[in-house]
Formats: C-alpha cells, sequence, structure tokens
C-alpha cells in the first residue's frame, strides 16, 4: 500500500465541528519504521491501529518515505518490502528519519530532499491516518488539543528543537510537548498497575538505539513531571533493532551457504542491492516470530549465479539467534547494571526494570536480566505492550490537568574549579524544579585587573541542585550575561548571581557585585531559550 504525498489534504475542523468534538489527547511515539499513536479522552488510554491489516505493521502506522525515480513522484510507504516493488528500489527508501535530524538533507536516487520536510510529511500522515482510525470509532468528531511526543534520552538540545519545529508545523499550531521516552513507559506501567513505582530502571532496546536510564519519584509530586533522573547509562550503545536484523540475516547467509540450492547467497550479501533489502525484511520478520516460537521456516528470494531468479527455504532456531547476538545483549544488560551501580542501588530487591522497545521481546533479554539481578522477583521485571508504552504513557501525559509548569530540563553554568581552574558546569536550576523557583550563588573572578564577567548557560538532560557535570553533558543555550565593572577589578572579586523562575516560565537572572558596578538584569523566557539553544 502507498500513499501519495499531499502536504494540503490534512483535516482542518471548522468551529462547528470544534464545539461538538470530543477533545482527546493524542500521544506519539515517533519509530524508526513505523510509529505508535496513542489517545486519551476521559476513559482508559488506548492505541490507535491503521486503518489496514498487514502483519508487518503490528498496529502501528508506517514512518518511511520512497522516492520512485521511475515515476518521479514521492510516497509515504509501508515496511520495505512489502508494497508497490519497493524492495527492486532500495536507493529510494528513506527510514529512520527521526534519528537523521541532525543532517539538513538525504538523498535518494541522487536527488536530495529536505529531512525536515520527509520527517512534517510523515509525521502529517500517521497523524491523519490516526485520526481516521479514532473517527471511525466513534459517534462524534475526534479532537485534540494537545499532542505529546516521546523523545529519546539522547536527543540533544538542537535535535529536540528541531522536532518541535517540524511537529508544530504538522500539527497545525497545536500544542506539541516533547517527553523523555523512559518518563512515558513508566507512565504507563504506573498507570496500569494502579500506583507509583517507587524505583524503576527502563530497559529500552528499540530500533536505532538502546538505552536505560533509572527513575525516581519527583520529589515534588508534580502532576506534570511524576518521575526524575536518578541515573543514565554512561555510555548508551547504538546497536539494537538494526543491529539484531543484521545479525538475523548473516544467519540466513550461512544458512545459504550450506544449502544454497538455486540462489547465489554472495549477491544476497551486497548492502544496498534489492536482493538484500528483501534479505533484511525477511530477517525482520523471523526475528519477530521467534520471540514466540523455537523455530522458524521461511522462503528466502534471490538471484542464481546467473542472474535468474531462485528461491531456498531456510530454517532458523531460536538457539541460533539467541548465541548470534548473546555477547550484544551482554552489553546492554551490563550497561543496566553500571546504572544501578551508579545510583548505589545494585543491591535493591525493590527495584522495577521495564522492558520496552520492540527487540525486548527476545526471550534472551529477560533470561539475561534474571541471571544478572538475581535478587530481583521475576515479577519486577516488567514487560506489558512495550511497543506501545511509550505512546500509551504520551497520551496519558497529555491528558493530564497540570497544577503548574515544572522545568523538564535542568539548567547549569559553566564555572572554573577553584585551584585547578578545570571548567565544568554547575547545575543551577535542576530538573523537574517547581514554579516559582529561585536560587542564588557565589562566584568570583579569576584574573587580575578584570574589567567583565561572563555567565554561560547550558541545558542537561538531569541534574542535582548545585551538582557538578562535564561540559560535554551539556548543551549550550543563547542564555549569555556580560556583566562589566565600573573599574577594573582584582582576582576574587565576589559576584552574588540570582535565578528565579516565575510561574509563567520566565526566567530572571540578576548580577550583583556588592556596589563596585551596576546591578546586571536579564530575562528571558523558557520556551525562548530552549528555541534558541543549538547557537
Amino acid at each position: 500500500m502507498t500513499w501519495k504525498t499531499d502536504s494540503n489534504s490534512h483535516p482542518e475542523a471548522s468551529l462547528f465541528d470544534d464545539l461538538f468534538s470530543l477533545f482527546y489527547g493524542y500521544g506519539l511515539d515517533f519509530g524508526t519504521y513505523r510509529s505508535m499513536m496513542a489517545c486519551k479522552s476521559t476513559e482508559e488510554p488506548f492505541p490507535l491501529a491503521a486503518p489496514y491489516e498487514t502483519p508487518s505493521t503490528r498496529g502501528g502506522v508506517p514512518s518511511l518515505f520512497w522516492y520512485s525515480a521511475r515515476s518521479n513522484r514521492e510516497y509515504l510507504c509501508e515496511e520495505v518490502a512489502d508494497y508497490n516493488g519497493l524492495s527492486d528500489d532500495p536507493a529510494g527508501i528513506c527510514s529512520s528519519i527521526k534519528m537523521k535530524l541532525d543532517e539538513p538533507f538525504v538523498t535518494l536516487h541522487g536527488k536530495q530532499f529536505s529531512t525536515a520536510d520527509i520527517a512534517e510529511k510523515e509525521i502529517r500522515r500517521i497523524l491523519s491516518v490516526s485520526h481516521q482510525a479514532l473517527e471511525k470509532s466513534l459517534f462524534s468528531k475526534p479532537a485534540y488539543h494537545k499532542l505529546v511526543v516521546g523523545v529519546p534520552v539522547r536527543f540533544g538540545a538542537a535535535k529536540r528543537q528541531t522536532l518541535l519545529q517540524i511537529l508544530e508545523r504538522a500539527s497545525d499550531g497545536k500544542e506539541i510537548v516533547l517527553l523523555p521516552e523512559p518518563i512515558a513507559a513508566a507512565l504507563t506501567y504506573s498507570h496500569y498497575a494502579r500506583k507509583t513505582l517507587e524505583k524503576v530502571l527502563v530497559f529500552d532496546l528499540g530500533a536505532g538505539t538502546f538505552d536505560t536510564v533509572l527513575l525516581v519519584p519527583n520529589l515534588h509530586r508534580t502532576d506534570k513531571h511524576p518521575y526524575e533522573y536518578k541515573a543514565l547509562c554512561p555510555d548508551g550503545l547504538t546497536l539494537a533493532g538494526d543491529f539484531f536484523d543484521s545479525a538475523m540475516a548473516e544467519l540466513i547467509l550461512d544458512a545459504l551457504h550450506a544449502h544454497p540450492g538455486n540462489l547465489d547467497p554472495d549477491r544476497l550479501s551486497v548492502s544496498g542491492t534489492a536482493d538484500h533489502q528483501k534479505l533484511l525484511h525477511t530477517a525482520r520478520q523471523i526475528k519477530e516470530q521467534l520471540s514466540s516460537a523455537e523455530s522458524c521456516s521461511a522462503f528466502i528470494e534471490g538471484t542464481d549465479v546467473s542472474g535468474r531468479p531462485g528461491i531456498q527455504k531456510v530454517i532458523i532456531t531460536r538457539k541460533d539467534f539467541e548465541r548470534k547476538i548473546f555477547p550484544a545483549l551482554q552489553q546492554c544488560v551490563d550497561c543496566a547494571a553500571r546504572v544501578l551501580d551508579r545510583a548505589g542501588e545494585s543491591t535493591n530487591p525493590q527495584i522495577e526494570i521495564l522492558l520496552t522497545g520492540g527487540s525486548s521481546y527476545i526471550p534472551l533479554v529477560r533470561t539475561l536480566l534474571e541471571q544478572k539481578f538475581p535478587h530481583l522477583a521475576k515479577d519486577h521485571i516488567l514487560q506489558r505492550f512495550p511497543e506501545q508504552a511509550v505512546a500509551l504513557g504520551c497520551a496519558l501525559y497529555a491528558n493530564r490537568q497540570l497544577s503548574d509548569t515544572p522545568v523538564a530540563y535542568a539548567y547549569a553554568l559553566r564555572v572554573r574549579l577553584p585551584g585547578s581552574g578545570q571548567q565544568k558546569l554547575k547545575v543551577q536550576i535542576p530538573s523537574n524544579a517547581p514554579l516559582p523557583f529561585q536560587v542564588s550563588g557565589t562566584y568570583t573572578t579569576h584574573s587580575a585587573d578584570q574589567t567583565s564577567a561572563r555567565f554561560a548557560f547550558f541545558e542537561v538532560e538531569n541534574g542535582a541542585a548545585n551538582s557538578y557535570l562535564e561540559l560535554d553533558d551539556g548543551n549550550p543555550t543563547s542564555l549569555v550575561i556580560q556583566h562589566h565593572f565600573s573599574h577594573p577589578v582584582p582576582a576574587g572579586t565576589q559576584m552574588l548571581l540570582t535565578m528565579t523562575l516565575t510561574p509563567n516560565g520566565t526566567l530572571m537572572v540578576v548580577v550583583d557585585d556588592h556596589g563596585i558596578s551596576p546591578v546586571t538584569s536579564h530575562s528571558m523566557s523558557l520556551a525562548d531559550l530552549r528555541h534558541s539553544n543549538d547557537t
């Protein structure tokens, strides 16, 4: 199935429609190959299925883009090898657009496409298809007032801002909120467990990256951010779904080398060809089937040494697949152990582990976690709709009645440590700080006859107040305060810096050098600060 791209086809509800609509909060998990949508109004959240049934969608909406050089047309399409000869045109396929947001262009068949434009078209289609699915199940026309989108933990400030701008265009001005994926997953599990999970390790093994983070309840217990990061994976691994698909493809090629039939395995192994694209698609299907079966057979299509079409049956067992991917999965589990170790929770029997992401279906994942953490009860390793948990959590979040507007990310100041002169980031405003919030600190000049002092602020994923982080842990913002002295001052001159966040999200910074010079003050909305932090 293909869809012709039409950027003008998105529905816009009239005023009459809006007055008689049911309003829903939408949640989106913008995926590498397929995206998941969910919504919530007054009842339980529920996923929105695509209005067609194929084994490859598994309830999601495909997030792939295809440029056909033959017809010079653009399509939003199903899984690569499913429909309309896409598997014969691998050079025209763009997948994993979410992970390419820091690239301005992608090239398909020698033609450049704006990455932002592709992402906007994909998101428009995902929203449209999901909205149609919801409309068919209701007696009244649905409308949504807020869209909450899950983002990976390690999305930098610039990439988050790019995604936010794309979402604002694709949703025609709806309110957009970006929510870290681990918090979204925790909200889902907490909702169905009817309790606040006290300490939860989110083990996210998806299609693109692996990450794990330890969440704890926010001490302020706000409705908006019930969880905060306690420890992050120090070295997130870029393997996950793509890696496992490639490993399965290698197993298939090994089986074909042993029993090639009328196929040439060497032709199948050439990356970027139509045969190789078909192989990867079949590998993904076998991987998913082995989540619930001990073995799986499949017919592999390709060509023989003369280029004539051929087909050969292969049988892959779960045991062989798990043996192949064991080292990579062990790395992921070891990474989770390091997170708990950094947080001082290595032996805490109350930790709960949430498995999210499509690749967490692999049975060996649970086996290795149980072996690594024998002190945890088996029911503390939780797996419930791992592919839908982020979308459902985003929908829950979208429908919350918020009592305040706490800070989603932490903000830090670049400072020199006394004695060593080493530069660090010192967290001023912690993540999830309730509003209003105020913090003050004394800073000193470090050079003789200094005429000014510069304060540069950074956005960081997480941090407790007054904690120190490495410079690489932060993303620079546009907030730079230059305080000028009335005359040159000696080293060690003290300045009092006060930061205040008002209930409406305005950040006010005041620098006072105790009467040497006029006070320097500056104010900026937190939204504007984030909108400019890629400078």
